[in-house]
């Protein structure tokens, strides 16, 4: 007679179930409901006084699992997982609006761990079908680092504006200064000569010149603008986080261990 399940209940940080003959297909959905409502199980016993059929998969990640019958049956191929789940995945870091130009960005944050796997133990007297069970028991894998936070970009250099350079006033200067050059064949400027270079306030350098040759006058203005300031160092990535530990398994027929009977996959 299947299912013969007396109690389904939770005792403290444990699912425990117990019965005469116990069908997992029939209580899966149920013991699944109770896993997802209640976020500090850490173990699942089950307690048959006869017959545990295994038909149906197991999947709960972390929590250790206790099967204690009689008999256990496995009629198809199934899988009991209790591998940890994955490092939780960080976000992608944004850059910060409101920095100065040049800062540097923030360094990512380190990834999280992965979770350990649950542990699983089978005592029986008799097992039929074992080699329809595959078992799963890897830690979870730590997510990646967080990427860093780009560097700001550095100032612009500075120039000067070509509009207020070469206004009206300029050009009403060179204007007389070409009349003057043009009436005193060019007497004016080898008496009155300008050259001149410097640098202004704010680091820009200029050179100035004017000058008479061949009938006209000729005028050089250059200016160098300052260098823009390097930009800010990008921050650095997040180191990976740890994976977690894998879980042991220990399957005991008729009291003795038959570990090597049963296929535990393992995932790198």
């Amino acid at each position: 007679m299947f299912n013969g399940v007396n109690d389904i209940l939770i005792e403290n940080s444990k699912i425990k179930i117990t019965g005469y003959n116990i069908k997992m297909s029939k209580i899966t959905k149920n013991v699944n409901t109770l896993y997802e409502e209640n976020k500090n199980l850490s173990m699942i016993e089950i307690f048959s006084k006869n017959e545990v059929i295994l038909d149906e998969h197991l999947i709960f990640p972390g929590i250790n699992l206790l099967i204690n019958a009689i008999k256990i049956s496995i009629p198809e191929k199934i899988i009991i997982d209790l591998s940890g789940k994955d490092g939780e995945k960080l976000e992608d870091v944004t850059d910060e609006e409101g920095k100065l130009p040049g800062e540097n960005g923030k360094d990512g944050k380190d990834g999280t761990a992965g979770n350990s796997s649950g542990n699983l133990c089978i005592l029986a007297q008799d097992f039929k079908n074992m080699e329809n069970l595959d078992i799963k028991l890897n830690g979870g894998r730590g997510s990646d680092g967080q990427n860093g936070e780009n560097g700001v970009d550095g100032e612009n250099g500075k120039s000067v504006n070509k509009f207020k350079v070469f206004n009206r006033k300029y050009k009403m200067k060179l204007a007389a200064k070409s009349a003057a050059n043009f009436i005193s064949r060019g007497a004016y400027s080898h008496f009155h000569p300008l050259e001149k270079s410097g640098n202004l306030k704010d680091g820009i350098y200029f050179y100035k010149s004017v000058s008479y040759k061949n009938g006209s006058t000729n005028s050089i203005y250059f200016y160098q603008g300052e260098k823009g300031k390097p930009g800010g160092m990008g921050g650095k990535n997040g180191l990976g986080g740890e994976g977690g530990f894998k879980g042991d398994c220990s399957i005991f027929i008729d009291g003795m261990l038959i570990n090597e009977k049963i296929k535990v996959i393992l995932e790198t």
